[in-house]
């Protein structure tokens, strides 16, 4: 009798932390981060505006997609968009110097998250010149920070 009320006490135990452990809006957890992808910025040499698409793979996210914009110049880079996971959660975010992701929220599990990542490129960047105006730079990379959801 006292070994199955002890079992039973254990599972009770067990339960209590996995539920204290799973995020929610009401229990964010923070979390480490992994993301590995590719990326291709097509920058305007006119005013140094640019766009961002991109894929990769991702603790949390699993495959996604990832869209942006933003604009460079010799002193300063910054740009947004949002990451898609394959289960159509997304996950917002900053970049406001380079190697640097910020999150600022989302959608589904991502609504109120937070968090970053610091990334290295792991190829040297392609750089083409489809005509006069545009450059297209294309390079993979790996980042490792933290999210909280």
């Amino acid at each position: 009798m006292i070994t199955k009320k002890h079992t039973a006490l254990v599972a009770l135990a067990a339960c209590a932390l996995t539920l204290a452990a799973v995020g929610s809006d009401k229990n964010p957890v923070t979390r480490p981060f992994r993301v590995q992808g590719s990326v291709t910025l097509t920058i305007n040499l006119q005013d140094g505006a640019f766009t961002v698409e991109g894929t990769g793979v991702a603790t949390h996210t699993g495959l996604f997609t990832a869209v942006g914009s933003g604009s460079i110049s010799l002193t300063s880079h910054a740009a947004s968009g949002t990451s898609t996971g394959a289960d159509g959660d997304a996950i917002t975010w900053v970049m406001p110097s380079l190697g640097t992701f910020v999150f600022t929220g989302g959608t589904g599990r991502f609504a109120n998250c937070s968090g970053g990542f610091n990334y290295v490129w792991q190829s040297a960047p392609a750089v083409s010149f489809p005509d006069a105006t545009t450059e297209l730079l294309t390079y993979s990379y790996i980042g490792v920070g933290q999210i909280t959801y």
